[in-house]
């Protein structure tokens, strides 16, 4: 006797999967849900490339949305097929009227129902023959990698970066003096330093006890060299990496830093998304940046996965940069690319930001942290990852 997990895929094909390394099942069955191909296939290929020891098909034919009573036919004729196996029916995947219908095939064979339900934590919904209906959390971890090959996406790491602790430190500092900071023609002074090879900067000295911390800390931390006069402190950026650095790098090493603080399953930065076709065509012309779509950070915890967006913007087009910003993070990572498990995250230096932007983020479900919550940025964070 075989055990087998059969599964309802639709536009979520992550939810259909996640169950299979949790029971561990001899087969999985997948079984297409309306006009779902494309799904139904990525996630046999998902499920190959992570369960290797499973075998894993896909159910000829598909349950017809809106046809009750051929979909209960469609459902009752394979389990009639199984009868002499141990068979369970995962009903995450299918629309509302597909689950209700596979459930009523369930229990007319007396099959064990699941639902993956994604609040506070991960739970299992087990629902018996005798209707007796259990939760139980769950604890599973997805790779990266197999979370968006479910939406048949490849992610591609070109270069994994790593930030020494002095880096950290600084970047820290960094965010803490943007979130108390007084002055923005400060902050913006310093972040242009790191564009042009050959700027150094004048800070005054004495004006702002933050400013004076932050100049002797990124010197501490080998970010700048600092020459002081009566005045000001003449400040010029180590290296060209110090000056990326200053420029932007900082808010990334932040935000990564945050992350490993909240122990995900699997945590990468600088990675990009894109269909294997499109992958495989770039490998062919060499056009690899060209055709990915590129995602700052990216973490996972059991269901949930974090897609964060840096943006160290300031000056008097703040509002149009997030905007473009907000637009790209929903093109990239919505739901079809990346599944309704997905947090988007848009994290930002800029303090004044407009009302439109706020109602834009509220539109696209992305939450955007403002330069004056980077303190706060790790409770923000851990409330989505537990969402």
């Amino acid at each position: 006797m075989s055990r087998i997990l059969i599964s309802l895929i639709g536009e979520q094909p992550l939810a259909g999967v996640i169950p299979v390394p949790i029971y561990q099942p001899d087969e999985v069955i997948l079984l297409q849900t309306g006009e779902n191909d494309d799904q139904v296939q990525h996630a046999r290929d998902a499920l190959r490339k992570w369960q290797p020891h499973v075998t894993v098909t896909i159910h000829p034919g598909s349950m017809p949305l809106y046809r009750p009573s051929v979909a209960r036919q469609f459902c009752l004729s394979l389990l009639q097929t199984l009868y002499d196996h141990e068979v369970m029916i995962n009903i995450s995947g299918g629309s509302k009227l597909t689950a209700m219908v596979a459930t009523n095939a369930a229990h007319k064979h007396n099959i064990e129902v699941i639902y993956v339900r994604s609040a506070a934590e991960g739970t299992m919904i087990h629902w018996t023959p005798d209707n007796t209906i259990n939760e139980e959390p769950f604890r599973v971890q997805i790779p990266l990698a197999v979370r968006f090959a479910c939406y048949g996406l490849a992610l591609w790491q070109k270069r994994l970066i790593h930030w020494t602790s002095r880096q950290l430190a600084a970047a820290k500092e960094l965010a803490h003096f943007v979130a108390h900071r007084r002055n923005a023609d400060t902050f913006y002074a310093i972040k242009e330093l790191g564009k042009d090879p050959d700027r150094s900067l004048a800070l005054p000295r004495a004006v702002n006890p933050s400013l004076d911390q932050l100049v002797r800390e990124l010197r501490h931390c080998g970010i700048w060299h600092v020459e002081d006069t009566d005045t000001d402190y003449q400040v010029t950026p180590v290296d060209a990496d110090m000056r990326s650095f200053l420029s932007g790098g900082w808010l990334e090493a932040y935000v990564t830093d945050v992350c490993r603080s909240l122990e995900p399953d699997e945590l990468l930065n600088n990675v990009m998304i894109e269909t294997q076709e499109a992958v495989d065509a770039a490998a062919v012309t060499g056009d690899e940046d060209g055709a990915m779509n590129e995602l700052d950070v990216v973490c996972g915890k059991n269901e949930e996965l974090l897609v964060i967006s840096c943006k160290t913007c300031d000056g008097s087009h703040v509002n149009d940069a997030l905007r473009t910003a907000l637009y790209e993070l929903d093109s990239v990572a919505g739901s079809t690319r990346a599944g309704s498990y997905c947090r988007r995250v848009l994290v930002t230096t800029c303090h004044r930001i407009a009302p439109r932007i706020y109602d834009q983020a509220e539109k696209c479900h992305i939450t955007l942290v403002s330069g004056r919550e980077l303190g706060r940025l790790r409770e923000v964070l851990g409330r989505l990852l537990a969402a």
